[in-house]
C-alpha cells in the first residue's frame, strides 16, 4: 500500500485535513489523487472550507480577489477575531487590493535577486547544518527540528530565528544593520 492509498477516497472528496499525518506522508500523491476525483472539493473538517488541486484553478482564485477575498483570514481552521482574542492579519496576504499592492509595492525592493543573493551562502550552511541533525533518521518534525531552530547565518548568538527574522525585518526597512546578525550582506539603507 502506497502512502497516498492510507487516505480513502471520501477522505479526500468530503474530510480532508490540511494538518493529517496521513496526508504529510505523502502530500504530493494524495493532491494527485484529488486532482484526478475532485480537484475543487470541500472539506468539512475544521466547520469546512474548499481546496483547489490545480494550477490553474489556483491562479484564478489568487487573481480574482473580488470572489475570493483574503480578508477575513487564511488560516484552516479559521480563527476569527473577537474582542477578547483579536487576531493579527498577515499582511499582505491577508489584504485584498486595492490596500494588498500598497504594501507589496513597500515590501518587494527587499525580495529581488539583488538584495537576496548575498543572503545565500550563508542560509545554505545554515539549512544543512540543520537537515545534517536528522538527515540519517530520514525524517523530521519540520516545526521543531527544522523551522524554528538555528542561528542567524555567520553569528554565534542563539536568539531563534523568530526574534531573529523580526528584528532583521524591522532594521532592514528601517535603514539599520541589525547587531544580532553581523555577517548582514546587504548595506545599510538611509
Amino acid at each position: 500500500m502506497t502512502q497516498a492509498q492510507r487516505v480513502s477516497d471520501d477522505w479526500i472528496e468530503h474530510h480532508f485535513d490540511v494538518h493529517s499525518h496521513d496526508l504529510s506522508l505523502d502530500l504530493h500523491g494524495v493532491l494527485g489523487r484529488a486532482r484526478e476525483m475532485c480537484p475543487v472539493l470541500h472539506s468539512d473538517a475544521y466547520d469546512g472550507y474548499w481546496v483547489a488541486t490545480r494550477f490553474e484553478d489556483v491562479l484564478r482564485i489568487a487573481q480574482d480577489w473580488e470572489s475570493f477575498s483574503s480578508e477575513l483570514g487564511i488560516t484552516v481552521p479559521h480563527v476569527p477575531a473577537s474582542s477578547s482574542s483579536p487576531t493579527m492579519k498577515i499582511i499582505p496576504v491577508a489584504v485584498d487590493p486595492p490596500l494588498q499592492r500598497t504594501f507589496k509595492r513597500l515590501i518587494n525592493r527587499y525580495f529581488t535577486p539583488a538584495v537576496v543573493g548575498p543572503w545565500e551562502p550563508a542560509t545554505r550552511t545554515l539549512v544543512n547544518r540543520l537537515i545534517d541533525t536528522f538527515i540519517e533518521r530520514g525524517e523530521c518534525e519540520f516545526m521543531a527540528e527544522f523551522a524554528r531552530p538555528g542561528r542567524c547565518p555567520g553569528s554565534r548568538s542563539s536568539t531563534s530565528r523568530c526574534t531573529l527574522r523580526r528584528r532583521t525585518w524591522s532594521r532592514s526597512t528601517s535603514g539599520r544593520r541589525s547587531p544580532a546578525c553581523p555577517s548582514d550582506p546587504s548595506p545599510a539603507r538611509r
